[in-house]
This record gives structure tokens, C-alpha cells and sequence, in this order.
């Protein structure tokens, strides 16, 4: 049974995922630039768990794998993700078809996984580095 594709929410993902990409190659996330975004970090003064996530993605995007790992554990998988939702896209607009591109369920299933569990270990590291900051 194959469900009917939505066109406008295909084109929806399409352009949401092409901005944030396409930003990642043009946007300048360095921390010397004075800017922070992150109102727990304008608030508090600590990261939060989402910290280092633009900078990971432009990292990704300046093919600088190891930092991006190093300023976001789980910006690499992410921006991996976004890059093949942003292709599975394209494909289903131009072939008219949601089953297009279509990957296997439990390569879904483990992707989620294993991004869920890094992500946890993630904040988990950032919550201790609140009253542990040598960590």
C-alpha cells in the first residue's frame, strides 16, 4: 500500500532543510564574534545541551569532521540526516511518490537510537560540567 504524496509539505521539508544547510555553508558561527544565541547560556551562563550545534553544522559543511564532532557529539548525525531528508525530498517531488527514496525501517529505528543515546550522553556530560566545570 503506498501512501499519497504530499507535495506541499515535501516542498515544505525541502526548503526549511535548504536553508538550514545552505546556511551552514555560509553562516560564520565563531564564538569570537561576541553573538550568543542561546538564552539559557544569555540566562545562566552555562551551555546547555544544544550548545555547539551551529558550529558543528558549519563544521560539517567546511568538511572539518573532527571539530564537528568535538563542539556537538550530535551535530554530525544530524546534519547527515538532514542532508538525506533534504535528498529524499527532491526525490519524492520530482517522482511523484512517497515510497521514493525510502529507507529501511530499522535503519530508522537505529539511527534514532543511537543519536537519542549520544545525545542523552551528551547533556548528561554538560549537566556535570555545571558543578564540575574541569570535566
Amino acid at each position: 500500500m503506498s501512501r499519497e504524496l504530499r507535495p506541499r509539505l515535501e516542498i515544505i521539508v525541502f526548503a526549511s532543510l535548504s536553508v538550514v544547510l545552505l546556511g551552514s555553508f555560509v553562516y560564520e558561527a565563531s564564538p569570537l564574534n561576541g553573538v550568543t544565541w542561546c538564552p539559557w547560556k544569555r540566562v545562566t551562563g552555562f551551555d546547555c545541551a544544544g550548545c555547539g550545534m551551529t558550529r558543528s553544522f558549519c563544521a560539517m559543511s567546511d568538511l572539518r569532521w573532527s571539530d564537528a564532532f568535538a563542539l556537538h557529539p550530535a551535530g554530525p548525525m544530524i546534519y547527515i540526516g538532514a542532508a538525506i531528508r533534504w535528498l529524499q525530498s527532491i526525490l519524492r517531488v520530482w517522482s511523484r511518490s512517497e515510497a521514493a527514496a525510502q529507507l529501511p525501517p530499522g535503519l530508522i529505528r537505529t539511527y534514532t537510537g543511537v543519536l537519542f543515546t549520544v545525545f542523552v550522553l551528551h547533556m548528561v556530560r554538560t549537566i556535570l560540567r555545571w558543578s564540575f566545570p574541569s570535566l
